[in-house]
This record gives C-alpha cells, structure tokens and sequence, in this order.
C-alpha cells in the first residue's frame, strides 16, 4: 500500500524527474486549472471597479415653443446641456473594494486547492501506473513458476510417480493467473487515461519506466502532520477570506440605509 501525504512539501522525498515533468505540465496546461486562474485574474480586476464613482451622466435638454424649431425665435425655446455625478454615502466604495478584494482572496485559494487536487491526482495516477505494471510482473513470474511447477508434476505423474490431482492442482493455479492479469493491464489503461485527462494530451505507457516503488517510513507523529495540513490547507484561509467578507458585507448593507447623492 503506497500512501502519499502532502502536508509538508520539504519533507517529501523529491519525485522522480518523470513524475515531476508531468506534474509541471498538468498545472501548466491543465484545463481545470487554467480555467480556475482565469476567474482569478477576472476578479483581481473587479476592486477597483467596485470602488469607482457610477458614471457620470450627460444630458441635453431641448424646449420646443411652437410648432416647428425655432431655436433662438421664441421666448421659452430653450437648449441646455446638463452633467451630474452620483456620490454614494462615504465608506461604500471602501467596503465595496475590500468586498471585492476578499472575493479574490477565496478565488486564490481555490486556485491553489485546484492546483494541489491536480498534482495529487498526478502523483496517485503515476504511482498508480507504477504499480500495476509492478504487480503485471510479479503476476508473470508467479506464473512462469506455476507453469513449471505444473511441467513437473505432469512428469511425475507419467513415470508414476505422482498423483492426477497434483497435476489438476497446478492447472487450476496456472488459470488463476489470466485474470489477475487482465485487471491490472486493465489498471494500467485507467492510470494512463487519468494522466492524460490532467496533462491533456496522450501519455505514453512507457512514462514510467524505470521507476520503482520504494517503502519509506513515515518520520512525523500524527499531531505534526495535522499541524501541518493545518496551515497548508487552502479551504482554512478561504474560509476566513469569507468570514471577514460576511462581516463587511453586513457593515455595507447598514451603510445602504444612508442616502446617496447626486452632484
């Protein structure tokens, strides 16, 4: 059983240059990710949208006296040009901006969340593939040796020497093996497909070779790795991103009782 953490990068063994060239490419090219950096860039725009003054108005104003226009011909004809400008109560553009701003905050974290469910779901494919191609040749040694085994129980059974069921025995072991081999070629494929879902684009089936699973011990007491996942954990920071905008939001809905002007 392989179990991979990710509450302290530093003292992760450092991934294999295979593994950390896909991973580079999914959070490069990734859709789910790029997809989440785009709205991320979009409401990094919307602070200063929030804090800006509504647009001002222009208006021309035309009075008519008479039937047909006689601009300058009579008394109440009239043509007037008029601005204004709304001017909301003082401190909503502030708490708009901060609103905003803590908006983006949260759209951060979901970014990184996005990113770190990408990298893992790289890492669990990869190992995963790693794995089943492991398991795919210890399955065919097994096998080899059951063969054999069966090769020399039926050698045996022909000089009489041996017995029949010793014979059946090492044919029924030798048909349990196809299929514990189709289930894993059929792991391998779903490894690759997941791989080439998070990397878009095909991924060879040899991308592993040459890497091998290694055992290592877990050096961390449970209290250090949840103290670690503590302060990684984006959805903490998001969460307080939104606690702090609840509390501005209810500060902006008192402050929409005052009136606005209009200059």
């Amino acid at each position: 059983v392989v179990v991979a953490t990710a509450c302290a990068p530093p003292l992760r063994a450092a991934d294999p240059p295979p593994l950390e060239a896909l991973v580079a490419e999914a959070l490069a090219q990734g859709p789910d990710v790029r997809a989440a950096a785009e709205s991320l860039e979009a409401a990094r725009s919307r602070p200063l949208q929030a804090r800006s003054l509504p647009d001002p108005v222009l208006s021309v104003l035309y009075v008519n006296d008479g039937w047909s226009p006689s601009l300058g011909e009579m008394p109440m004809t009239t043509l007037g040009l008029m601005g204004s400008q709304a001017l909301p109560w003082p401190g909503k553009r502030d708490l708009r901006e901060r609103i905003a701003v803590r908006d983006a905050d949260v759209l951060a974290e979901r970014l990184e969340r996005e990113r770190l469910t990408v990298a893992a779901g790289v890492r669990r494919a990869f190992w995963g593939l790693v794995l089943a191609r492991d398991t795919l040749a210890l399955l065919r040694e097994q096998e080899a040796v059951a063969t054999e085994a069966e090769g020399v129980a039926r050698a045996r059974y022909a000089v009489g020497q041996g017995a029949q069921q010793d014979v059946l025995r090492a044919q029924v072991e030798i048909t349990r093996f196809e299929p514990l081999r189709a289930a894993q070629d059929a792991e391998v494929e779903s490894r690759l497909a997941e791989l080439a879902r998070l990397v878009a684009r095909e991924v060879e089936a040899g991308v592993a070779e040459g890497v091998s699973l290694e055992l290592r011990p877990e050096p961390r007491e449970l209290a250090a790795l949840l103290a670690g996942a503590e302060a990684k954990l984006p959805e903490l920071r998001a969460g307080a991103a939104l606690v702090e905008r609840g509390q501005l939001a209810v500060d902006l809905a008192s402050r929409d009782f005052k009136p606005d002007f209009s200059v």
